[in-house]
């Protein structure tokens, strides 16, 4: 119902966050994963293989893509990523859910191989944030200074932005709704659309043991919490993150994220600016996609919303390439230098 987000949350600004958003911290992007994916995977036992789990990795590949010659050697090289698109990749193996092999069955996550995906790319974050969240730039400790009234949807994994908040002392909660009236007036919604590295599944006796200690993300999510302290132990003790794998059918990824994408329209209709960092909207994320573009081309043309992109375009192609993307939405302005100080600048002015 418009009026909502405006006048029972105090809400007048979206901010929707992608891989570009966390990639100026030094994160990697989704074309970047396909080495460090194999690297992770080559560090993890898998019975008597050299390339431990590498090579579970190297067969998926093989069979997905036949015609393509993989060694374990070109992968971490680097040589295929510019062939092999990841997310077409996971699409191929998350069908592994539907004909599952003699012996093999499915866990909470789907197959045994998507959940090892899940794990390697969660470890890969892991370790990759391990340094760079104490030396982040400081524009980004001025984007969450300026998050008064505002309300955050990001598809990354990663707790760049739960770090930020947390090191500037602003409160933040994981869903729109709170109980806690306190709570929903004074602390940002943060809604992680794919889920995070450091969300994990409830552990059967719900207790605080020495160094895994969790807590709720909301009455939202019950079979979810938040890993607290070293996420690297959790991981060590086989923990898989609750992420939704970037793969074209997300459909049954999705529904163990409560109400997150069961309503939609309530994030994006009502009077806002709109603010997409880092996201490119890519044609084939039907899910992404048919979640926010609609929403934006009709809520502008009634003269609901004004939206700025912030993304990273190195030629005029590119630009062009993005602004087809965000085609009819009306009172659209555009920034191509990635997201930066400056950019920052024109978010805000």
């Amino acid at each position: 119902m418009r009026g909502t987000l405006n006048q029972y949350f105090e809400i007048n600004r979206v901010f929707i966050l992608g891989a570009g958003f966390s990639y100026a911290a030094g994160l990697p992007l989704t074309n970047d994963l396909l080495p460090l994916i194999h690297r992770q995977a080559s560090q993890m036992q898998y019975g008597d293989e050299p390339w431990g789990q590498a090579e579970r990795l190297l067969n998926e590949l093989k069979y997905y893509y036949p015609n393509t010659e993989f060694t374990h050697e070109k992968i971490q090289g680097g040589e295929f990523n510019e062939q092999i698109d990841i997310e077409e990749f996971l699409s191929f193996t998350s069908a592994d859910s539907s004909f599952l092999y003699p012996g093999d069955k499915l866990t909470q996550h789907g197959s045994y191989f998507i959940s090892f995906c899940k794990k390697w790319l969660g470890e890969i974050l892991v370790n990759k944030q391990i340094g760079l969240l104490n030396r982040i730039p400081e524009f980004y400790h001025d984007f969450v200074r300026n998050l008064n009234n505002s309300m955050i949807l990001t598809f990354n994994w990663d707790t760049v932005v739960e770090t930020l908040l947390e090191s500037n002392n602003i409160p933040y909660r994981y869903q729109l709704n709170s109980r806690d009236y306190e709570s929903r007036n004074k602390s940002i919604p943060l809604i992680k659309m794919h889920g995070s590295i450091d969300w994990v599944s409830k552990p059967e006796i719900w207790k605080n043991e020495e160094h895994l200690k969790f807590e709720s993300i909301g009455d939202e999510f019950t079979n979810i919490v938040k890993a607290k302290g070293i996420l690297k132990d959790f991981y060590e003790r086989m923990y898989y993150p609750w992420i939704v794998l970037p793969n074209y059918d997300k459909i049954t990824q999705l529904s163990n994220y409560g109400k997150t994408w069961e309503t939609p329209g309530r994030y994006l209709n009502d009077n806002l600016e709109i603010v997409i960092i880092g996201y490119s909207l890519r044609p084939d994320d039907f899910h992404s996609r048919s979640f926010i573009y609609p929403e934006l081309v009709h809520q502008s043309r009634r003269g609901c919303l004004k939206v700025k992109i912030v993304d990273f375009a190195k030629s005029k192609k590119k630009e062009k390439e993005i602004k087809e993307r965000f085609k009819g939405i009306e009172n659209c302005k555009f920034w191509f230098n990635g997201f930066s100080q400056e950019a920052l600048n024109f978010i805000n002015e």
